[in-house]
């Protein structure tokens, strides 16, 4: 990701992402890929690492990680 595009993509993600759907993210470990997951979680989303070989069957390098975004429900009142 270009850091200059995370509120773009923050905002996509918010207004095309439904509640119980998911989206998913390859994570390649930069300086800047852990604030975007930041920005996920303030912004209301649950943000999962998943094992790629496991789900897949690809093989990723330790570099890289694969994440599920989804919606967080409402807290119950």
């Amino acid at each position: 990701y270009d850091v200059d595009c995370h509120e773009a993509l923050l905002h996509t993600l918010q207004q095309s992402l439904k509640p119980g759907k998911v989206a998913w993210q390859i994570f390649i470990d930069r300086p800047f890929s852990m604030g975007f997951l930041l920005m996920l979680d303030d912004a209301g989303f649950d943000v999962t690492q998943v094992e790629p070989e496991e789900l897949l069957g690809l093989e990723v390098d330790s570099e890289s990680a694969l994440h599920m975004h989804s919606i967080r429900p409402p807290a119950p009142s």
